[in-house]
């Protein structure tokens, strides 16, 4: 059954007017048609996204640029390092870029070259070897082949060579991990293993999307059902915005409305109706980042276990889809600012927030006093009601599917 309803936000069936200019709408909205939309940051929740700095953080960097609502590094020369400047209108602190490449450890004043061949770093890195970070002057120490070494601090992917990502380390700081896209990223060993974004031949394991029990089972990297609440486990690519494509054709880099992989940005296969989705697996919204333009809202399949033998502990919260994710918070329907304050998921860009949990539509598995609805781009449980009375304060009942949604 399809509402009339939009992930995006909620577009009546009526023409009535009930704006003419922005100042008419609450704030962060806008007038478009006559009617009042959500803010693009208000309406897809996506990382990076702002209205002020509070939003912002070391991933997407810790200033709020409002002109165009985007988690930038600086908007002026002070929020830079001392000697540094704010490079506009990229925003950026402009330093020079971390991590020498190398083809041998005499390249590298600390001694020691990540070189192409035995590490797999495109290019080589210049690392120097660490136990702790209190080892490294101005770094982190991270393990990689080899040890462990001092990796240079980044606040951004632009701090780091092109064939590498600034992966956050720490809440306050990032580091420059490998991460190359094409073969002629890697001179030396002649081709590039787009799942694990090292230098080196591609590997045996399940594309990603599939099930897994560690990275052995992978192409990439396995989200293992113990760590992330996956059924199953599912193997994945990181990916960044800055760096794309994925390793596939039918992938995108994504973030996605399901908690299990927190704020990662991964590339997943973009949900195909024919196809389907695995068993304990349904199609939720995700966020793609594009190379030019805004990111827009996509299916992905993402967890939705039904019941205990979907998972390895034997413990499914059927309200979040994840295993072994203690059941807590309030029921569907409620309000909520983020995932923590449902059973399930939060659907944070519906008035006040709304709890939701991901259902099958060929078998509805809701909990009592909900019902399994078709988004357009996800199947979600929705509230059940009878009347408006039934909602709280700013739903309606839709006459149709009988559950509570935000107002036409």
């Amino acid at each position: 059954m399809l509402l009339c309803i939009s992930v995006l936000g909620v577009y009546g069936c009526e023409t009535q007017s009930e704006c003419a200019a922005d100042a008419d709408c609450d704030d962060a909205d806008s007038c478009t048609q006559d009617r009042c939309r959500l803010g693009r940051c208000a309406a897809l929740r996506i990382p990076g996204c702002c209205h002020g700095d509070e939003d912002c953080g070391i991933s997407f960097g810790p200033r709020c640029d409002t002109g165009s609502e985007r988690c930038v590094e600086c908007l002026v020369d002070a929020d830079c390092d001392t000697g540094m400047t704010c490079e506009l209108p990229a925003h950026t602190c402009f330093a020079p870029r971390a991590g020498a490449p190398c083809l041998g450890d005499g390249d590298c004043e600390s001694g020691w070259c990540l070189n192409e061949i035995a590490s797999g770093y495109p290019g080589g890195f210049c690392g120097r070897a660490c136990q702790s970070t209190g080892d490294c002057e101005s770094g982190a120490c991270v393990d990689v082949p080899g040890g462990r070494t001092c990796l240079p601090i980044c606040r951004g992917d632009h701090e780091c060579r092109s064939e590498y990502l600034c992966m956050p380390v720490a809440a306050d700081r990032g580091a420059c991990f490998p991460h190359c896209t094409l073969d002629a990223q890697c001179p030396a060993a002649g081709h590039c293993n787009r799942w694990l974004g090292l230098c080196a031949a591609d590997t045996p394991g399940g594309a990603n999307g599939a099930p897994c029990a560690d990275d052995a089972d992978c192409k990439g990297f396995c989200a293992r059902e113990a760590d992330t609440g996956a059924p199953g486990g599912v193997c994945i690519s990181i990916c960044s915005p800055a760096r794309l494509p994925c390793p596939e054709d039918h992938e995108a880099c994504v973030w996605q409305l399901s908690p299990y992989l927190g704020s990662a940005n991964v590339c997943l296969p973009v949900f195909d109706r024919e196809e389907g989705c695995r068993p304990a697996f349904t199609p939720l919204v995700a966020v793609e980042f594009l190379p030019e333009g805004d990111p827009q809202a996509i299916g992905t399949c993402q967890p939705a276990c039904r019941g205990p033998s979907d998972c390895a502990s034997g413990i499914c919260n059927t309200f979040s889809g994840l295993c072994d994710d203690p059941l807590t918070g309030s029921d569907h329907g409620a309000a909520c600012t983020s995932h923590a304050d449902c059973k399930g998921l939060c659907l944070s860009f519906w008035t006040g927030g709304y709890c939701i949990g991901p259902c099958h539509l060929d078998e509805p598995d809701c909990a009592v006093g909900s019902a399994c609805i078709d988004l357009g781009i996800q199947a979600s449980c929705l509230a059940s009601c009878q009347s408006d009375t039934d909602c709280r304060q700013g739903y309606v009942c839709e006459p149709t599917a009988r559950v509570c949604v935000p107002p036409a």
